[in-house]
This record gives structure tokens, sequence and C-alpha cells, in this order.
């Protein structure tokens, strides 16, 4: 895409709706981009927004600058099981 607004995400959230995802709720996995999540809102897809883990940890990691929080965040985003954690 050119450029990440409104109307390009709508015309891509449409044709992967038409051309490879028929079925309702699915997650999106996204890096926040407002574009993106404005079109799903306001579309009448029933797809959910989830966020991915590496671009969490990099936001983290630029604002604390601890690469033993960094890898400790990455473990506990690819973790199966919460109680290790608690």
């Amino acid at each position: 895409m050119k450029s990440k607004n409104f109307e390009s995400w709508q015309f891509f959230l449409k044709n992967l709706r038409r051309h490879v995802v028929r079925q309702d709720n699915i997650n999106i996995i996204c890096d926040r981009s407002k574009g993106l999540l404005a079109t799903i809102r306001h579309s009448r897809v029933p797809w959910r927004t989830i966020y991915c883990i590496r671009h969490i940890v990099v936001n983290i990691h630029k604002e604390c600058r601890n690469k033993d929080w960094r890898r400790e965040i990455m473990n506990m985003g690819y973790e199966l099981e919460p109680r290790r954690f608690k």
C-alpha cells in the first residue's frame, strides 16, 4: 500500500475478506496502526485486533531501555502457562 489511510485499509480488508478469509470471529495481529484499527471498528466484519508481542516489547524497550525486562516480557508473550509469571 502506498499510504496507510482509512481508504487503503478499507480496500485491503475488503479484498482480504473476499478472497482469503471468509469466516467471522478471527483475530488480526497488528501494530496498533490507527488507520487499521479505525477501519476494522467501522466495518461490519466481526474481526478483532490483537497486538503483536514483538511490537509491544519494542515499544516498552524504547521507554525503559532494560534488556532484562525486554527478555522477560517476550517470554511472557509466548508463555502458555500464565501461572508461571504470577
